[in-house]
């Protein structure tokens, strides 16, 4: 089976046993933290070999390339702590 299709069959799963809108709503909350952390992770390590890359190479004349995985990097940084804080949200006030 496809490990995409798994994943999703098991939160399929997970939240069809989860018996109040609030479960519902922290299991979806905890979910897209997930998800979004992974993004984040993806970024950081992307802008890393892209510098690496472009420094390995040689400075003189890749500066926009290492401006562009810096940025990268420091998109992914954003992106993980967005996702942190995401996940700390309060969902008790939902009631099912």
């Amino acid at each position: 089976m496809n490990p995409i299709y798994h994943a999703l069959a098991v939160a399929t799963i997970q939240l069809g046993q989860l018996d109040s809108a609030g479960g519902i709503l922290g299991n979806i909350t905890g979910l897209l933290k997930g998800g979004i952390q992974m993004l984040g992770a993806i970024m950081v390590v992307w802008g890393g070999v892209t510098i690496g890359i472009n420094v390995h190479n040689g400075a003189s004349g890749n500066g926009a390339a290492i401006a562009a995985g810096v940025g990268t990097l420091i998109g992914g940084v954003i992106v993980s702590a967005a996702a942190l804080y995401f996940g700390t949200l309060d969902t008790s006030w939902v009631r099912g």
